[in-house]
């Protein structure tokens, strides 16, 4: 059981891997995710620049920092606003 700490918006100082990418990435095609989800344009555009981005956060962009324990000890997260907003909507998180 995972319990999260905190959660804070963040600046970014360096460049990030962002962790909500890596579970949109781990969905599979893009054009599959789209399509199963029905989603509108503007996520469809999020997704695309996202990947255009290479799943980065970049310097001077905000950020969502996630601090949590589990039962493998503690671990911090960093994810785009934006992809957290598009796995939220549609239930993308690992814990699902």
């Amino acid at each position: 059981m995972i319990r999260i700490l905190h959660e804070k918006v963040k600046t970014a100082r360096k460049q990030y891997i962002c962790a909500a990418c890596e579970w949109i990435h781990n969905y599979g095609r893009l054009s599959e995710l789209m399509d199963d989800y029905k989603m509108p344009f503007s996520d469809k555009r999020k997704l695309v620049i996202m990947k255009n981005e290479r799943y980065s956060i970049f310097p001077d962009t905000k950020y969502l920092e996630q601090v949590s324990v589990g039962d493998d000890g503690f671990s911090c997260i960093q994810c785009r606003l934006d992809a957290v907003e598009i796995c939220e909507k549609y239930r993308l998180n690992y814990e699902d």
